[in-house]
């Protein structure tokens, strides 16, 4: 049977942060979102140093911190995920019913654990 194969990249974005507490931002299959959520940190991370105010996070954590503490936010490839789409019609079946119900009306013919 045939099987077609898609990959997709996930993003994150990170706050490296001198004492080792580094802060995963997001992270998501939408590059765009990714870098626009890197944009507005570093904005925010820029402005902070040049008032020398602490910078505010409220999501994904609520905090607030010395932007002194930072020494890079980046934007990386997490993880590459498979994701796969069986054309086997048992395959489908058993996704769409649960596994037990894509034997039948008779259940598993064993009867199964007692």
């Amino acid at each position: 049977m045939s099987e077609v194969e898609e990959k997709k990249t996930k993003y994150g974005v990170f706050i490296l942060r001198r004492d080792n507490r580094h802060i995963s931002v997001i992270e998501t299959e939408e590059y765009d979102k990714a870098y626009e959520v890197w944009e507005e940190l570093n904005e925010a991370w820029i402005k902070s140093l040049k008032d020398n105010i602490p910078l505010k996070l409220t999501t994904p954590i609520v905090t607030a911190f010395d932007p002194g503490l930072i020494f890079e936010i980046n934007l990386n490839p997490v993880v590459e995920t498979t994701a796969s789409r069986n054309a086997n019609p048992y395959h489908q079946k058993m996704q769409k019913e649960g596994f037990s119900n894509s034997f039948g009306s008779n259940g598993i013919l064993d009867g199964g654990y007692s």
